[in-house]
């Protein structure tokens, strides 16, 4: 015959059988919620540098774009330049090219003086409206700045430069493009 002991070992056993510890129970608490709390801020963490890295480079292809339209091309009309009464209507597109990186004095002056007074009209005509720009044409060494144009930020964090080596009346100048949100 089986002892009184045995008898309660076996009964003790039957009755625990599927007790849910409360420790036990705290500590899968604990450690799902950490999961979850990791999964969370590891998503929230992606997200935000998909987000930034999306933002970068579409600002990269509008400064590319916008660079490429000043040295490249003439512009649209070729002659703008001439243009008695320079405005939004009569500008297709800007472009101080004679020929590919050849700059034409007459149309950086005349783009320098009316992004001047005419700073969003020339960002919209550039693909920039969502940004802004700074133009400095210099000497091939930079110790001279021929022309400066644009706004110019004070403390810009996040900035897409481009620079081209150009040709202005025979003389090698470097064109240096800032686009910043």
């Amino acid at each position: 015959m089986k002892s009184a002991k045995s008898r309660l070992k076996t009964l003790d056993s039957r009755l625990l059988k599927g007790q849910v510890w409360s420790l036990d129970f705290f500590a899968v608490s604990v450690t799902m919620a950490l999961l979850l709390m990791l999964f969370i801020i590891t998503w929230n963490f992606l997200a935000i540098r998909w987000s930034n890295i999306q933002s970068y480079d579409e600002l990269w292809s509008a400064s590319l774009s916008a660079t490429d339209a000043l040295v490249i091309t003439p512009g649209q009309p070729v002659n703008w330049e001439d243009v008695q009464m320079l405005n939004d209507s009569n500008v297709v597109t800007f472009g101080l090219a004679n020929s590919r990186n050849v700059i034409d004095n007459n149309k950086l002056s005349r783009f320098a003086d009316f992004t001047q007074s005419n700073y969003s009209i020339v960002k919209s005509k550039l693909g920039l409206v969502r940004y802004d720009f700074f133009i400095n044409v210099t000497s091939m060494g930079k110790e001279t700045s021929y022309y400066q144009i644009g706004s110019k930020g004070s403390s810009v964090n996040e900035a897409v430069v481009f620079e081209r080596l150009m040709l202005l009346n025979g003389s090698i100048v470097n064109l240096r493009m800032e686009v910043w949100k």
